[in-house]
Formats: C-alpha cells, sequence, structure tokens
C-alpha cells in the first residue's frame, strides 16, 4: 500500500526502494520486480524497467493476470522508447521499437496507433491507413482510433470516407481538438454537398469546442453568405414569377378586350 501511494505521488525513487528492500528479501518476488518496473517507468530508465517486466514474467508461475500485466509494462517501456526516437525524427527506430512494444502487447492500441502515425509521417500512408482500420475494427468505441483514421483519410483527400469515423468520434470523445476538428470536417463535407444549413450547424459547433480555430470562422461566414445568396436568389425568382403572373394576367385581359371588340364588329 506505500509503494502505490508512492507511484501515485510520483515518488518513483521511494517505490523503487521499496521495491529493492522487498527483493533483498525475495529476489524471486514478481510483484516485487513489477512494483520495481513501474518505478523505473516513472524515472523514464526505460530499459531497465523493461528489464524488471520482464523477470517479473518470468516469475508468474503461470499466473495470467502476473503476466498480462508484465507484458503491459515491457510494451509501454517500448513504446516510450519508441516515443523518444520519433520526437528525434528517427522514425525507422521508432517502428522498430513500437512493433516491439506491439508484439509484447497486441492489446496496446495507443501503440498501434502510434505506428500507424509514425507509418503516415514516413510518407506508406496506405500502411497506415490499414492500421488505423484494424484498430478501429477491434476498438468501435474508441474515440482516437477513429480520430487518426479520420486524419489519414482527410490528409489522402478522401473527405468522404472519412465522414463515418469523424461522426463516430463525436459519440464517445471529450476532447475539445477532437471535437472540432471533427465538427469542422463534417461541415466541409456537408458544403461540398451543398447542404449548407448542416455546415453552418458543424461550423458553429466547431468554434463552441475551439473558438481560436480560424478555419472554421471563415468556413462559417462563407456558408451564411453561401445561404444568404440562395434567400436573395429565392426571394428574386419570386418577385419575377408575381410579375410575370401579372403581366400575362394583363396581356390576357387585353387579349379578350381585342376578341371582344372583334366580335362586335
Amino acid at each position: 500500500m506505500e509503494a502505490r501511494k508512492l507511484l501515485d505521488q510520483g515518488d518513483f525513487t521511494g517505490a523503487s526502494a521499496i521495491a529493492d528492500a522487498l527483493l533483498a528479501k525475495e529476489e524471486r518476488n514478481p510483484a516485487a520486480h513489477h512494483l520495481k518496473g513501474k518505478a523505473l517507468y516513472g524515472l523514464a530508465r526505460y530499459t531497465e524497467a523493461y528489464s524488471s517486466y520482464f523477470r517479473s514474467l518470468e516469475l508468474s508461475g503461470g499466473n495470467r493476470m502476473v503476466e498480462e500485466s508484465a507484458k503491459a509494462g515491457m510494451s509501454e517501456c517500448r513504446h516510450a522508447q519508441a516515443f523518444g526516437f520519433y520526437e528525434q525524427g528517427d522514425y525507422k527506430k521508432a517502428l522498430e521499437y513500437i512493433a516491439l512494444a506491439i508484439e509484447d502487447n497486441r492489446k496496446n492500441a495507443q501503440a498501434r496507433l502510434f505506428r500507424g502515425r509514425v507509418l503516415e509521417l514516413s510518407g506508406d500512408s496506405d500502411a497506415a491507413v490499414a492500421e488505423f482500420r484494424e484498430v478501429v475494427a477491434e476498438n468501435q468505441s474508441s474515440p482516437d482510433a477513429h480520430y487518426f483514421l479520420a486524419k489519414a483519410l482527410v490528409a489522402r483527400n478522401d473527405l468522404a470516407s472519412a465522414v463515418d469515423s469523424f461522426e463516430r468520434l463525436l459519440i464517445g470523445s471529450t476532447d475539445s481538438i477532437q471535437r472540432s476538428e471533427a465538427h469542422y470536417y463534417l461541415g466541409e463535407a456537408a458544403r461540398d454537398a451543398s447542404d449548407f444549413r448542416a455546415a453552418k450547424e458543424h461550423f458553429r459547433k466547431a468554434l463552441e469546442a475551439n473558438p481560436d480555430m480560424k478555419a472554421a470562422a471563415a468556413s462559417l461566414a462563407a456558408s451564411e453568405e453561401r445561404m444568404a445568396g440562395i434567400r436573395r436568389a429565392a426571394s428574386a425568382e419570386a418577385v419575377l414569377a408575381v410579375l410575370a403572373v401579372s403581366i400575362l394576367a394583363a396581356y390576357s385581359a387585353v387579349l379578350a378586350a381585342v376578341w371582344r371588340k372583334l366580335g362586335a364588329k
């Protein structure tokens, strides 16, 4: 309990000391090795943390819960290492380590989404979209999965295919950036379909989520202008229609009078 409290407080050095004390008494304690892994991970000592999680796995004795917990920790260590290479611009190394993270724990959806993102940045959009689609298929309620898939499709100028993922994202996401972008692109899709009323509503909601989104503000203004233009055109057509009816009525009256005069003669 004390170790968990220290971890929650961010005192990873203290938690590591407790793990060391436990291991000094019983080196083959899988829980102590797992604790050591958590502490070292918190200290950003990912290689050492991986070794501790791996030792916990070795000592699991077939306990499924211990095995899954150890593999999850190992996967997170590899993921963190991959992110470090990503920040350095070394996408090849990042992909290498994220593959190891996924190998350790196939259920690590965040690692798989990260791989898709790195593939996309590396210029392999087909592989990225395929990765995102797989994650979406296995995590239908994940806003992050839908977000990355939709954004990858938009980057390929395939907004029509991204609409479904943006709509699904809005069901579960509370992230203001995700929601603003989803509404913005759904607004653009509606505008492409000449549904300016729906477009206006999406752009308005995009600005509610992110008031600083200039693209949404510009598109909202353009949609309002377009709707105003449609109303002006409709009003002009109505005036012309009334005028045409009036002219036709007047012409009919004149024609009738002429026929009456001709009949009188």
